[in-house]
């Protein structure tokens, strides 16, 4: 039987190609984040009453890991006999120079350095402390349920040239934090992070860095820590000092945030050199075995390496 006479037969295959844009995939930003060199770390005080304002504060800002600045601020409702007392602190500090800033003078490096500079704004429970820097806050409408800050006045009411921050919490530990937008940014605001054209683009929003180290010694330990036994867990030479009254304005209470904790040579606690008690101004005594001592008085300072050793809180084990 003979075979029938093949017929054409016209085929089309649709095809789509993936073709690779060289100019948009060189224009795309990186969405891998990157810590900042600078770092902008401040820490505040307050009272103790219902309304815990902010009575005084310090930061630094620090790049590469050396510090640059710092200073101290204080509240505006701070009372006179208080900013004199700082101000008598800031004056005595000739090892360190420092400046004694108001809240705005404060406020307006932040915008400085945090905001245009882009640096990492770090602080232990950031939600509370922006929230005493802060001079108005209300509804936030990017984060709903949140907070928005504001730092800077204009007149009677907010600067619309400057960002609010917004603050919502999604837990015990864990906050949302980011800028908002502001009237008539500057055009290298407008320049997305990682961008690899350097090109601004109109409807761009820069949303800070920030750091809160409660979240981050939560995130490392699965633990929630005060900013003293953070210190103390994670082995901070510089740790706060017992005070008897909060959220008064002495030498004793600004200096409990800068100096380092004079411990007895001979005694220990657990595995770390018993801390002494101030007695007098510059005096310490060791309640367990009456040890005395002056170690911020460089005539009275004791170059053994035993008393050098008991300043860093771990007790060695070759002691």
């Amino acid at each position: 039987m003979p075979h029938p006479a093949p017929t054409p037969l016209v085929v089309a295959i649709r095809v789509y190609p993936d073709l690779k844009d060289a100019e948009n995939e060189f224009n795309k930003r990186s969405r891998n984040w990157r810590r900042p060199d600078a770092m902008f770390v401040f820490d505040t005080e307050t009272r103790t009453d219902e309304a815990q304002s902010l009575t005084f504060g310090s930061y630094r800002f620090v790049i590469a890991g050396q510090t640059l600045t710092e200073d101290l601020f204080y509240g505006a409702n701070v009372p006179g006999k208080d900013r004199e007392t700082l101000q008598t602190y800031v004056l005595s500090k000739t090892d360190t120079p420092l400046s004694l800033l108001t809240r705005s003078q404060l406020a307006e490096k932040l915008f400085r350095d945090a905001y245009k500079g882009r640096c990492l704004l770090v602080a232990f429970n950031f939600p509370f402390d922006i929230s005493r820097v802060a001079c108005n806050y209300a509804n936030a409408r990017r984060f709903a349920g949140g907070f928005s800050f504001d730092l800077w006045w204009f007149g009677e009411s907010r600067n619309r040239f400057r960002p609010s921050i917004c603050i919502k919490q999604i837990g015990s530990k864990r906050a949302l934090k980011g800028f908002t937008s502001r009237a008539t940014p500057d055009e290298e605001d407008l320049i997305p992070e990682g961008s690899t054209t350097g090109k601004a683009e109109k409807h761009y929003i820069f949303r800070g860095h920030f750091l809160d180290l409660r979240t981050l010694a939560f995130a490392l330990t699965d633990r929630g820590y005060t900013l003293d036994q953070a210190c103390e867990d994670f082995g901070v030479e510089h740790r706060k000092q017992i005070v008897k009254r909060q959220g008064v304005v002495t030498k004793k209470f600004i200096t409990n945030r800068a100096e380092p904790i004079i411990r007895c040579p001979y005694c220990k606690v657990a595995n770390e050199f018993r801390p002494m008690a101030e007695r007098i101004e510059g005096w310490f005594r060791c309640e367990n075995c009456g040890h005395n001592a002056m170690p911020l008085d460089a005539e009275f300072k004791c170059a053994s390496s035993k008393c050098t050793a008991s300043q860093s809180h771990r007790f060695p084990d070759w002691l």
